[in-house]
């Protein structure tokens, strides 16, 4: 007998059954690929069971399916894994997670510890690189698996910036007061090194300035190409500047600087620019005060 459709009941009959056992075969398939998680530690075997696809993003290479990405961003790390076998462990910084039983963990750590080795910037907006950097893997009753980062990149500026909210501290340091023998100057361009470090733990001081005011007076008198320029706003900016002892947080001294009210001698702007300035920043004279505070060291 036929239906409407032209099929008979019984084709019906097969069809459903074979629809049902491949849902069976399909279920039993997906339940058995969720339990091959657990046997994936096999491939753990260590850092070179890792192969770096590009510099954030990792995979396992005898398990595509398992992978990973590295990422820094505002001062914090973050380490995410996927595919991995439930109950393993990833380490980040200071912090860890359990990988779950769908086989993912993130975990998120402050990065500023990480980068003690990291040169002195010169610069403000300066970026370095630091390798030796890693993140643990750690299966059940197994040692840690250290996975090495390639070259992270990072603004040391930035990281120095914090000490005004508190210490500054980089792996294998405490919190501990020490002799200051050198300081660091975070200028709005260039930074001044007063002493001698070579690397961020280096670092026993950090300067920290801050422009104060909204005074202004006129400058005029400029020409351009022979003919009257614009006059010019110079804002008379104060600076006052905190030094910080960076591995306690701990304020050293303070001075106030005040606004150099001379007109630039000559100034560069685009057309249609607001020729508005401020006065110049007091660089050599804080630099100058800094070397009474901070001595030299004793050879």
């Amino acid at each position: 007998m036929w239906n409407e459709y032209g099929l008979s009941a019984s084709h019906h009959r097969s069809n459903a059954l074979g629809w049902t056992l491949g849902n069976l075969s399909f279920a039993t398939l997906f339940i058995a690929a969720c339990t091959d998680l657990g046997a994936r530690t096999e491939y753990l075997t260590g850092p070179e069971a890792f192969t770096w696809e590009s510099d954030t993003r990792f995979k396992v290479a005898a398990e595509p399916d398992m992978w990973g990405q590295v990422a820094i961003y505002d001062n914090e790390i973050s380490l995410f894994v996927k595919g991995f076998p439930p109950g393993t462990v990833i380490r980040a910084g200071a912090a860890e997670a359990t990988v779950d039983d769908e086989g993912d963990a993130m975990v998120k750590s402050p990065s500023t510890g990480l980068f003690g080795a990291a040169p002195v910037p010169q610069e403000r907006d300066g970026t370095v690189s630091q390798g030796g950097v890693g993140f643990e893997v750690q299966v059940a009753g197994q040692p840690a698996v250290v996975v090495p980062i390639p070259e992270l990149k990072v603004q040391p500026t930035r990281l120095l910036e914090q000490v005004s909210l508190g210490p500054v501290v980089f792996l294998g340091e405490d919190s501990a007061s020490g002799a200051v023998d050198n300081a660091l100057l975070l200028g709005p361009v260039d930074h001044v090194l007063v002493g001698t470090a070579a690397a961020l733990r280096d670092l026993d001081a950090v300067a920290v300035p801050v422009r104060t005011g909204d005074t202004a007076r006129t400058c005029t008198g400029y020409t351009a190409d022979g003919q009257a320029a614009p006059d010019i706003q110079l804002l008379l900016k104060s600076t006052d500047v905190t030094l910080y002892e960076r591995r306690t947080g701990k304020v050293l001294a303070s001075q106030s600087f005040p606004p150099n009210d001379e007109c630039p001698s000559f100034v560069t702007s685009r057309a249609g620019e607001k020729t508005v300035r401020e006065s110049v920043f007091p660089e050599k004279e804080i630099e100058a005060w800094l070397r009474t505070v901070v001595p030299a060291p004793a050879h």
